[in-house]
């Protein structure tokens, strides 16, 4: 017991002056990332209107609104140009059903002030040229393209009858944070809130899940269009199933949804469970960023669940007890706290919302079954030293299992440990206004630990 207490206060009192800029840091015995800088807030206002044409294919016109910053230049992550080739994929070969499947991305045009330009393609980065344009001035770049959607079970993929619409459109890519490879572990995502206004256009059998509520309008084509709106939102994310089961609660102003093809009995089970997690963490944390909150259980490899702004896929392969249920929307709900409102750069820095979110979750579970009733990874004597690593950016880990460990549970482990050393009670004061001070913006490791060090 003596040797676990010395190792925890250890891992607190080595984070707290890694990141304190006042203190010098020792040299480092391992390769260590700098904190990604801070990052100004601007939203910009995407407008996109999709058509699904069959199963899997979009034809798709989106324009993007922002505040001109400067450079000569814009950049876009698209990331399902990634999908095109199986060295490029970031989908392990077991996700694809039926074999490898590329897909297809056909950027048809890309324009500017009304005039089209060659936009410069590097992996999965988009450089588009601007000109004539003053520092702060509006800006607005217009693509049209088609997506051939893969078939395999991933956040962006077709299989089993579902349409997941995960990372699917072009992007603003924040300065300082592009990244030109979709790397196969993590979620290599960075983006700054935004407004959007959606359309898209279905056949009238599809149901549609989004991270906001829509609006409907039928066509005598037997399609129908659905009208999404959603403010200070990072990315917006779609699943789409003919097969789907829905039900609905509203709580506290917000209206839950859940989308399953496992039958109404179970999709009740989905949305009570998302109702109660989203209740204690907006009791715990602060209110709930958005209106409406979407929970689709569909297929993924080998993901458990991914998070998006109101909406959160989980794995159906996943959903095999009731506490397993439990364990994974905690998760991926709390990542609406730690990720969707308070944002940093899920690439170089991933142990800043996986810790959080993984932190929250066994508060959670804690919350219904007692602290000695659930146990805790990083609990274990022979893991504790290897978890120091959990700083490291997605790039260090080729193997997922050894990315959870260390990214997941040992930023956990920093939590906890900073629990049994201040006090619960102290810590959750610290998260309900670190939520508050960051909503909707950026934060960095240096920041975070800044926070932490400074907190009375």
């Amino acid at each position: 017991m003596k040797w676990t207490t010395l190792i925890l206060l250890g891992i607190v009192i080595f984070l707290l002056f890694l990141w304190q800029p006042s203190v010098p840091k020792p040299a480092p015995v391992r390769t260590e990332p700098e904190s990604s800088p801070a990052v100004a807030v601007r939203e910009p206002f995407y407008r996109i209107e999709a058509r699904l044409e069959g199963e899997r294919r979009l034809e798709v016109r989106q324009q993007v609104e922002f505040t001109y910053s400067g450079g000569g230049r814009v950049r876009f992550h698209f990331w399902p140009l990634a999908f095109s080739r199986e060295d490029t994929t970031p989908a392990p070969p077991e996700a694809y059903p039926y074999g490898f499947d590329a897909g297809a991305v056909d950027l048809h045009t890309v324009t500017t002030g009304g005039q089209k330009v060659d936009p410069e393609i590097e992996g999965v980065l988009i450089t588009v040229p601007l000109t004539g344009l003053d520092l702060g001035e509006k800006a607005t770049v217009t693509f049209e393209y088609t997506l051939e959607v893969p078939r395999v079970r991933y956040r962006y993929g077709y299989a089993d009858h579902i349409l997941n619409l995960g990372n699917w459109f072009p992007i603003l890519a924040p300065e300082g944070h592009e990244s030109t490879k979709y790397p196969p572990v993590g979620d290599p995502f960075t983006s700054l809130v935004g407004n959007y206004e959606v359309k898209i256009t279905v056949p009238q059998k599809k149901i549609v899940a989004a991270g906001t509520s829509g609006e409907e309008q039928t066509h005598k084509d037997e399609t129908k269009t659905i009208v999404f709106q959603g403010n200070n939102m990072r990315d917006f994310a779609l699943v789409i199933s003919s097969d789907f089961v829905v039900a609905r609660r509203q709580v506290d102003g917000v209206v839950v949804y859940a989308y399953s093809p496992e039958g109404f009995n179970h999709v009740r089970r989905l949305v009570n469970t998302a109702v109660d997690v989203l209740q204690y963490y907006a009791a715990v944390f602060g209110p709930y960023p958005y209106p409406s909150l979407a929970v689709a259980e569909t297929s993924l490899y080998p993901l458990q669940g991914m998070e998006y702004p109101g909406l959160v896929m989980i794995s159906s392969r996943e959903v095999i007890t009731p506490k397993r249920l439990q364990w994974i929307l905690a998760h991926e709900i709390a990542h609406q706290w730690w990720y969707g409102a308070v944002g940093n750069d899920q690439l170089q820095e991933p142990w800043i919302d996986e810790g959080l979110a993984t932190y929250s979750a066994y508060l959670y579970m804690e919350n219904l079954y007692g602290k000695e009733n659930v146990e805790k990874p990083w609990e274990r004597k022979e893991t504790q030293a290897a978890l120091l690593d959990f700083y490291q950016p997605v790039t260090a880990f080729q193997e997922r299992t050894q990315y959870i460990d260390t990214v997941y549970h040992g930023a956990a482990l920093y939590w906890d440990t900073l629990e049994q050393f201040v006090g619960r009670e102290k810590v959750l004061r610290l998260l309900k206004e670190l939520y508050h001070k960051y909503r909707f913006k950026i934060i960095n490791g240096k920041e975070m630990m800044n926070f932490v060090a400074n907190y009375k």
